[in-house]
């Protein structure tokens, strides 16, 4: 049997060894964390930030980014991207990443896109986060 714990280790080691990573959690679906990587396993209030973030992926089962903010752990300015966990085609757990919102700006540049156009980030609240 799975155990959060267990889940946790290799997510501290994505968030750690991962340039563009600042963080890693999973939240239940009742949006109850069930752990962040840069706090022990078990604190309380690890969403604070966004504690409604969760919400969009378990509503849609899509994956869905919240708004930008300033990460008060590693002082940048972060965007964090959740993605849903299905059992039997139904969404359980919402994974995030927090990443690096200059990260955003590379994948746009990378994508190569023609001479005149432009590509936005959006975030959640409609605020553009990077551009190309």
């Amino acid at each position: 049997m799975t155990t959060f714990a267990s889940l946790c280790a290799p997510a501290q080691r994505v968030a750690f060894t991962q340039a563009e990573a600042r963080a890693v959690s999973l939240a239940a679906r009742d949006r109850r964390p069930l752990f962040f990587t840069l706090v022990a396993l078990g604190t309380r209030g690890l969403f604070a930030n966004d504690p409604e973030a969760p919400h969009a992926v378990f509503a849609t089962g899509r994956p869905a980014a919240s708004g930008a903010f300033a990460f008060p752990v590693r002082e940048s300015v972060v965007t964090p991207a959740g993605v849903p966990v299905l059992r039997d085609g139904h969404v359980v757990y919402c994974l995030r990443m927090t990443l690096l919102t200059y990260t955003l700006s590379r994948l746009l540049a990378a994508q190569r896109l023609p001479p005149g156009w432009v590509a936005r980030v959006i975030d959640a609240r409609g605020k553009v986060v990077e551009q190309s």
